[in-house]
């Protein structure tokens, strides 16, 4: 009865409450997750990026020509397909 005054708890606020925080939780644990994929896709790009930078100078066939827009860059290398370099030339 006290609940209906407002003093004291009842079991349905307390319920409220576990659910808020939990919601909380999970959202920041949500969050770390997306800033470690976003860094890890982040080291690819970077990585992928030199290598293309270093296949431009070395390799014109292994090089792919990409319009200026597309993520800052100009160039991707195309070594990525699997093939060895006698199939390239082919």
């Amino acid at each position: 009865m006290w609940g209906l005054f407002g003093v004291g708890g009842t079991a349905a606020n307390k319920k409220k409450q576990d659910a808020a925080k939990n919601s909380i939780v999970k959202l920041r644990e949500q969050v770390n997750m997306l800033e470690k994929k976003e860094a890890h896709l982040q080291k690819q790009i970077d990585d992928l990026t030199a290598t293309a930078k270093r296949n431009v100078s070395t390799n014109k066939k292994g090089t792919l020509l990409l319009p200026l827009g597309y993520s800052g860059l100009s160039l991707l290398s195309c070594s990525c397909t699997g093939g060895t370099a006698a199939e390239e030339d082919a």
